[in-house]
């Protein structure tokens, strides 16, 4: 599950509009003892001055820091996005490889079936020539017998001849 930049980025910009609301507030603080320093001579001025002066060192102070976080919100997330990026392109380039060595396995299985499958024509038009040559032979093989009887008994008809002179 991914992170949802957006709203990282949406807590980021809460976090900012908070950190403006501080900076406001010091401006504030910053404008009251302004008016405080002009306005007012009393003794306990110089009291009210210095903890308004804390004050507005603790709103910087907090407001830096919350800039701070805001940044880091927004840096992480971008970084995890990245990485999350990164993961996805990987998995991408992975399942390619895998995608591309089985369609050059498919591709080279179908040259081999394809040469197969000629060698088996070319065996088969070999099987016809040898049975249309084998049925030659029987062929042959019939009328020498054939041959063969027809020369025994001209053999026996001459040699029958022969000794009737």
């Amino acid at each position: 599950m991914g992170i949802n930049v957006s709203d990282a980025y949406g807590r980021a910009y809460d976090i900012s509009l908070e950190t403006e609301s501080l900076r406001a507030v010091r401006r504030a603080l910053v404008s009251y003892s302004g008016d405080i320093s002009v306005s007012w001579s009393a003794r306990e001025t110089q009291y009210i001055l210095a903890a308004l002066e804390s004050a507005i060192k603790k709103l910087d102070s907090a407001a830096a820091e919350m800039e701070g976080i805001c940044s880091d919100v927004k840096r992480a997330a971008q970084d995890i996005r990245q990485e999350e990026i990164q993961r996805k392109r990987e998995r991408i380039a992975g399942a390619r490889r895998a995608l591309d060595n089985a369609e050059n396995s498919v591709r080279t299985l179908e040259e081999k079936k394809d040469l197969l499958t000629q060698e088996l024509a070319a065996l088969a038009a070999q099987n016809a020539d040898i049975s249309a040559i084998t049925a030659e032979i029987e062929a042959a093989d019939s009328e020498l017998t054939e041959a063969k009887q027809i020369e025994a008994s001209c053999r026996t008809a001459y040699y029958n001849a022969q000794r009737n002179d």
